[in-house]
């Protein structure tokens, strides 16, 4: 780990680029301008943290880090500042970055991502937490073909979605917190391969759309923190529901007469 070292040698990133051994790389609070040469002859790095470098040219990261085969996970939090109310961009050189799978944009003051995201093959999971000026869900994510996992956490501007261009999309997992919704997205019921999902901390949500129950591979369902008042009775088609948690909101229709002989077995938490 190199975080929060600053005027790290030459000589010392010469020999880190020889070593051919380095697979995990932190760089946060490093104060850096530029990244050195010597870190795209890194070629076993699977994992940079680059948060907390606003200073950097991401153009030339990006550009550099495309000659890493196996970086798998990037961590760029902290890295993209609103100045001058003018919102930073991500440069649409991203997309050369194959490898990545894992990456980590919070705690930023974007207002959009780049459309080249969509076209990163590799990329699996997104998290975006307290990304404060992001007001629209990002389009690009819609013709993402790879994602898998995203999270959006404390995003108070946000608060709709393209029901359409949502229903498109493969995510797995989806997880969205105190964020600016005031209604769960049909959209998300038309999801597939949704498996697990995370809907809670909106406490202007009173409904729970029947739609949702059209997602029937969910296992795992988080509704806590809201404030809904009812439980639709085509919850019996979840099936492959293990667990839902309710925790927090003010249901009145009891569960158990819902789901009493539909074969639902899920474990309820209130």
């Amino acid at each position: 780990s190199l975080s929060n070292c600053r005027n790290i040698s030459p000589d010392c990133w010469k020999a880190l680029g020889a070593s051919g051994s380095v697979t995990a790389l932190e760089l946060d609070y490093s104060g850096l301008d530029s990244l050195p040469e010597a870190i795209g002859k890194m070629r076993q790095l699977r994992s940079l943290d680059l948060s907390n470098n606003s200073r950097l040219n991401f153009s030339q990261v990006f550009s550099l880090l495309s000659k890493l085969p196996d970086l798998h996970s990037l961590q760029l939090s902290g890295c993209f500042y609103a100045i001058g109310g003018v919102h930073p961009h991500i440069p649409e050189n991203i997309s050369a970055l194959k490898a990545v799978e894992h990456l980590d944009l919070s705690n930023n003051g974007l207002d959009s991502l780049p459309n080249s995201i969509a076209s990163m093959p590799a990329l699996r999971s997104l998290r975006m937490h307290n990304v404060y000026h992001l007001a629209d869900f990002p389009a690009s994510l819609y013709a993402s073909k790879s994602l898998r996992w995203l999270e959006i956490t404390d995003c108070s501007l946000l608060s709709t979605v393209q029901d359409s261009a949502m229903r498109t999309m493969p995510l797995e997992t989806l997880i969205i917190e105190r964020c600016g919704f005031t209604e769960i997205p049909n959209a998300i019921g038309g999801l597939k391969n949704l498996q697990q999902l995370t809907f809670s901390n909106h406490r202007k949500i009173r409904i729970f759309p029947a739609s949702l129950c059209n997602a029937t591979r969910l296992s795992y369902l988080n509704l806590s923190n809201n404030d809904l008042r009812n439980i639709p009775t085509s919850i019996s088609k979840l099936r492959n529901l293990k667990e839902i948690n309710l925790h927090g909101n003010f249901v009145t229709n009891p569960m158990k007469d819902i789901v009493r002989g539909a074969g639902f077995h899920a474990k309820m938490i209130f």
